[in-house]
């Protein structure tokens, strides 16, 4: 036999057998003399240890056991198997019996027990009502502050709360006010948007007589272009109509909301007539700008497609509600501009 089985078998003798032999007390908690607790209070802690220390054996055995099951020499080793076994049926016996006979003692009755208070204390949820009480201390309540005079109860500060005074400046406000408000000048009129001139040899020259008729003209190259922000939109006015006059090349742009609907119509003859197609939409309540068909860039075919120009006005949108014009289906579609500048 190894070292470490006669360990376990002197282990073993030195647990106390005669627990399961223990006759369990019945008598009322309140029969019980002083030392008759103090004993109850000294068993149930004995109980306590025992327990765990056959807990902690029954978990080293079992894994002691699992480990060699799990060996090459287990085959070799069923005799040693078997009675680790049922050593641990034993030890778990005698943990049930003493399971029982804590049940029968608990919970400890002695009042200030410094074994089971201390307990208690760290797993409070799992405490008996009675052990509580043992336990526990008496409980401190705070007394009401009276006034001596009168009976009145001061509330507790936590239920006041401080009302600061505000506090009254003796010297008189002062209104400050500015002396230049007035000179200022609010206008709501938008900015005038930029004109994109061509820019030629002789660009230089036109810039000059630009801003000489017309000072406070912003001037910025890019991409190959002069762009000119006028200060006013008289002095836009004023400058496009002297550029149409000087035959210059330019570009404007049009913002968004003011520019005109184009669409194209679709599925009309090759040879219907522009100008019937322009009377047929003003009879619709259309603005009709121009009309004008559109060919393949190459050849110069003409396409059954016509570019529609209408003017931007509330009825203007209806122009996509449009499937029957002059007797037959169409299809209103809008139109994709080629990429590049438009000339003007």
């Amino acid at each position: 036999m190894s070292g470490g089985d006669s360990e376990e078998l002197s282990r073993d003798c030195a647990i106390p057998y005669e627990v399961e032999s223990m006759e369990t007390q019945t008598s009322p908690a309140h029969n019980f003399s002083i030392e008759e607790l103090k004993d109850r209070c000294s068993r149930l802690a004995q109980f306590n240890t025992t327990k765990v220390f056959l807990e902690r054996e029954i978990k080293f055995s079992k894994e002691e056991l699992k480990s060699i099951k799990l060996s090459p020499e287990a085959n070799y080793l069923n005799e040693f198997i078997s009675s680790k076994e049922s050593e641990i049926a034993r030890k778990e016996g005698v943990i049930a019996n003493i399971s029982g006979e804590i049940n029968s003692i608990s919970p400890c009755l002695l009042e200030r027990c410094p074994i089971h208070c201390n307990t208690q204390a760290k797993n409070k949820r799992g405490a008996d009502s009675q052990n509580k009480s043992a336990c526990s201390s008496p409980i401190k309540t705070k007394s009401a502050k009276t006034n001596e005079n009168s009976n009145f109860i001061t509330p507790s500060k936590r239920l006041t709360t401080k009302h600061p005074q505000a506090q009254q400046s003796s010297q008189p406000q002062i209104l400050l006010k500015n002396a230049f408000n007035g000179l200022t000048e609010s206008s709501d009129e938008p900015k005038p948007l930029p004109i994109n001139i061509r820019i030629t040899e002789n660009y230089n020259l036109l810039l000059q007589e630009i801003n000489r008729k017309f000072p406070g003209t912003e001037n910025k190259h890019s991409n190959g272009y002069i762009k000119t922000t006028p200060k006013n939109s008289d002095d836009y006015r004023d400058i496009t109509k002297l550029l149409k006059e000087k035959k210059q090349d330019f570009y404007i742009m049009v913002p968004r909301d003011e520019r005109p609907i184009k669409v194209v119509i679709k599925d009309l003859p090759i040879f219907t007539d522009t100008e019937t197609i322009k009377t047929e939409l003003e009879e619709l309540r259309f603005f009709v700008n121009r009309v004008t068909q559109l060919k393949q860039i190459r050849t110069k075919k003409p396409l059954p497609m016509f570019l529609i120009e209408l003017t931007r006005s509330p009825n203007a949108e209806k122009i996509y509600n449009l499937t029957n014009f002059l007797n037959l289906k169409i299809k209103i579609e809008n139109f994709k501009k080629r990429p590049g500048y438009t000339q003007c």
